[in-house]
């Protein structure tokens, strides 16, 4: 499903910068609304080893009386999650994905084999609070795969981008064939970055990407502010609405099944 020789293009420094900046919109609360943690405790038995704020990264004093009262530790101390790991937890994941991973399977495949890894340990060395599932499903690479033969056209190239008065800011688009992801790129690969995008430039742009790589290109492209308010949101699917509804969530050559399927989850019926 991943190339080994991934295609990477014109996704320099600036490139990598714009490209983290795509997850600061679906961070969630602004800095003065956000919650402290997740804490992460690191036990022996009823013995807290050490206790760290994954927000600040700073190590914090709490009252750790075993895992079975997390909940009573996340009331005491103001963290609504809580992660706990038994010291050699990190270790028994490590050498369960050992004995069965090949390193010249997909890349997929080695992530599938970490989640089962990371499975095999759930409710035994690993806790959480709130618990989570009782156990963690680990879809089969197989299964995977032929969900996104289902949903991907082949020969598609993938594009996102935000942008802000339809000026483009970021943008990632990822190319798919043959069963693969085969491409990374930019708008900055057709000069595109920080380009006027608004009315029939958006599709000009895609189009330049699709001359330039080939493939039919599917464009998602959306306002700043509109990303932050569905991320944000409770109820993200009548965001996307609002955002669909008054052009801040523009869609071009989306193919059916995408739009059947969002349609469906959220139980509302497509125009014609």
């Amino acid at each position: 499903m991943l190339e080994k020789n991934i295609k990477i293009v014109d996704l320099g420094y600036y490139g990598w910068i714009r490209l983290f900046d795509l997850f600061k919109c679906i961070r969630g609360p602004k800095s003065d609304e956000r919650k402290p943690g997740p804490l992460l405790l690191i036990y022996r038995g009823l013995r807290l080893l050490r206790a760290l704020d994954l927000g600040s990264m700073s190590p914090v004093n709490v009252n750790f009386s075993g895992i079975s009262r997390l909940d009573v530790l996340s009331d005491e101390s103001g963290f609504p999650v809580v992660i706990a790991l038994e010291e050699n937890a990190v270790a028994r994941v490590a050498g369960h994905a050992q004995k069965r991973i090949r390193y010249d399977d997909d890349y997929f495949s080695q992530l599938g084999t970490f989640i089962a890894a990371l499975s095999a340990e759930w409710r035994k060395t690993i806790f959480t609070y709130p618990p989570g599932p009782a156990r963690i499903p680990v879809p089969s690479y197989r299964l995977i795969n032929g969900v996104l033969r289902l949903l991907i056209p082949d020969n598609s190239i993938l594009l996102f981008t935000v942008t802000e008065r339809e000026v483009a800011r970021s943008s990632i688009a990822v190319g798919y064939r043959g069963g693969d992801f085969w491409l990374l790129t930019t708008l900055e690969a057709v000069g595109s970055e920080d380009a006027d995008l608004s009315g029939g430039l958006l599709g000009e742009a895609a189009d330049a990407l699709g001359r330039k790589f080939g493939g039919v290109v599917r464009v998602v492209a959306v306002e700043r502010e509109a990303l932050t308010n569905i991320a944000r949101s409770r109820l993200p699917a009548g965001a996307i609405l609002w955002a669909v509804n008054t052009g801040r969530l523009r869609l071009l050559k989306i193919p059916w099944r995408w739009k059947v399927l969002f349609w469906g989850l959220i139980g509302v019926r497509p125009a014609r």
